[in-house]
């Protein structure tokens, strides 16, 4: 089995795709934006969980992730804990794709569609009203909206609530609010650091910049990283070699490699 060319075994059965409804987008909306109060480094977002970042296939719970992340381009980022593909409302309208499926091997069954693991893929459509996020499977399907001074981040079929996050301003701090208090958080700056408190401190983390070197710092080793801006590149420098990152972005299109196979993505934007 290969992804974007590169070898990889399957350890399960591909899941068969399924067809789903299209549909129109609607007419504008106020926007709220809730990053780019860092002042220095990227910005952070709150979206929705798409792709993962974890070698481990298929991909473990979605419970535990963190919604934040930190802006790669034009509403796509990386998560803080590094586990994921963060998308949120963008300041640009538009289409946004972002490929991560596996390809059969030589030899190997083809399956319904030709490729393997389609719940790798996204699809994000940002008009003036919403950004709709369209995966393989329900639980993949989000839509984030900006009205009244908050967002909206609503999935589809979120296992009661586990998915769904609000996101406002109160004062110098930005909350996060989900349905269960694991889900919460909040996020301020002080000087140069910028604190994100969860639940416990195990999901609490503080970033800092300095010069083209940004540094993400969890309580325990593994959420630890840094990013060190090249210009069109990124390099994530995590604790273990599964964390590290090269992101490269050349015109539309952005490039997520990790340390294996199954660490790459594609994001490309337009079209």
């Amino acid at each position: 089995m290969q992804i974007n060319n590169l070898g990889f075994k399957a350890t399960e059965q591909p899941l068969q795709k399924k067809v789903k409804d299209e549909s129109g987008l609607e007419a504008q909306k106020d926007q709220v934006i809730l990053s780019g109060d860092r002042g220095g480094g990227p910005e952070l977002i709150v979206g929705a969980y798409t792709g993962r970042l974890n070698p481990q296939i298929p991909a473990g719970s979605y419970h535990n992730l963190v919604p934040i992340g930190l802006e790669i381009k034009n509403g796509v980022g990386i998560s803080l804990d590094g586990e994921s593909i963060i998308v949120t409302r963008p300041e640009q309208q538009g289409k946004i794709s972002i490929t991560g499926h596996l390809e059969p091997g030589p030899g190997e069954h083809v399956p319904e569609g030709g490729i393997v693991y389609p719940q790798r893929d996204f699809q994000i459509v940002s008009d003036k009203n919403a950004t709709k996020i369209d995966g393989h499977y329900d639980w993949q399907d989000y839509t984030i909206t900006d009205k009244d001074g908050k967002r909206e981040i609503d999935c589809k079929d979120d296992q009661e609530g586990r998915f769904d996050y609000q996101v406002v301003k109160d004062g110098n701090t930005t909350l996060v609010k989900g349905k269960y208090p694991a889900q919460n958080f909040s996020i301020t700056k002080e000087g140069n650091k910028t604190l994100v408190k969860g639940y416990d401190e195990n999901m609490s983390y503080t970033i800092t910049t300095e010069g083209n070197v940004t540094k993400v710092k969890g309580n325990i080793p593994e959420r630890e990283f840094t990013i060190t801006d090249k210009g069109n590149e990124w390099v994530v420098d995590g604790k273990m070699a599964y964390q590290d990152f090269n992101i490269t972005k050349k015109d539309n299109e952005v490039v997520i490699k990790g340390h294996y196979p199954q660490q790459k993505y594609v994001v490309k934007y337009g079209g």
